[in-house]
């Protein structure tokens, strides 16, 4: 039972170490100045969680960008077809940076501490040392306790 204690709190001090504040400065600039544009869908994955890309373009330029499904306010991701045309806001001076929700929305949510996403996933390997870690310190604490030959 200490050792999942340990775990969890091993877990809970270490994803904070992990993360970053993001500044999102470029965001910042597209909530300040942005400016609209028509996109078109370039294909879906349904499979996977509703993505869609999506391209637009700016003084003869293309850029691309994913949004989901939900984002475009259609009711099933199955509904949207190469060729949508819907739009988008984007920073004149960083035509890439871009973004279906209203700007200051868009800003908010990217700004701000961020634990990253990997973490889940290569966290559970480093449990069996912190397994390990436990059962070293048990044994040197129980080493520690037990009596000395002679001592009553």
């Amino acid at each position: 039972m200490h050792s999942i204690k340990f775990i969890l709190a091993f877990i809970a001090l270490l994803a904070p170490l992990a993360g970053c504040h993001e500044k999102a400065e470029q965001y910042q600039g597209l909530a300040e100045r942005a400016v609209t544009s028509p996109a078109t869908v370039n294909g879906t994955a349904c499979q996977n969680h509703g993505s869609v890309s999506y391209s637009y373009v700016i003084d003869g330029k293309r850029y691309y960008g994913w949004t989901s499904s939900s984002e475009l306010s259609v009711s099933s991701c199955s509904d949207i077809r190469p060729g949508h045309a819907f739009s988008i806001y984007y920073a004149p001076l960083h035509p890439s940076v871009n973004s279906i929700k209203e700007p200051w929305e868009e800003y908010e949510s990217r700004r701000g501490y961020h634990i990253p996403g990997w973490l889940i996933y290569f966290l559970p390997l480093f449990i069996p040392f912190f397994v390990l870690g436990i059962e070293i310190l048990k044994d040197k604490q129980n080493d520690t306790s037990a009596p000395a030959h002679g001592d009553h």
